[in-house]
This record gives structure tokens, sequence and C-alpha cells, in this order.
């Protein structure tokens, strides 16, 4: 599971990233620097990231948990739901 969501995080910050740097080729009207370009376009998606991983983090960290209860729940026999049956003497 936590594979799974760093490799999504990577993935979403390089999204994020090659979004801005369109962005930004886009709306200029002089040439950029391209190492600036970059260098910036990778801290303002850090940026973005933090605050998506801020309002989803919750959600994730409850999703999990819920997972590894029923994971858990769903392996532990429970002695109530046996049905006993009698034999007719």
């Amino acid at each position: 599971v936590m594979n799974s969501l760093v490799e999504g995080s990577v993935n979403a910050l390089l999204t994020l990233r090659v979004g801005i740097v369109a962005q930004r080729y886009l709306s200029s009207t002089v040439d950029l620097d391209k190492k600036t370009l970059r260098k910036g376009a990778f801290l303002e998606a850090t940026g973005h990231l933090g605050s998506i991983i801020g309002k989803n983090g919750v959600l994730i960290a409850k999703t999990i948990t819920t997972a590894a209860k029923r994971a858990t729940i769903d392996k532990i026999p429970n002695p109530f739901s046996r049905k006993v049956e009698f034999e007719d003497v």
C-alpha cells in the first residue's frame, strides 16, 4: 500500500511540474532561462503537492485503517456464529 502511495505522489509531482512548465512557457512573452524555470516549477509543484496531500491525508489514513481492520476481522473466526445441530435421541 505504501509503495502505491509513494508512486502516486511522485507521479502527481511530476505531472504538476510539467503543467507548470508548460503554463509558464505559454504565458511568457520573453525568453526564459530553462534551469530557473525548471527549479521554480519544481518548488511550486512541491507546494501544490503538499496542499493536496494535506487535504487528502486524513482520507487516505482512514481508508488504510479501515482496510486493515477488515482484513483482521475477516481472519478471526467468530465462535458465536457457528450453527449447532442437535441429534434426535
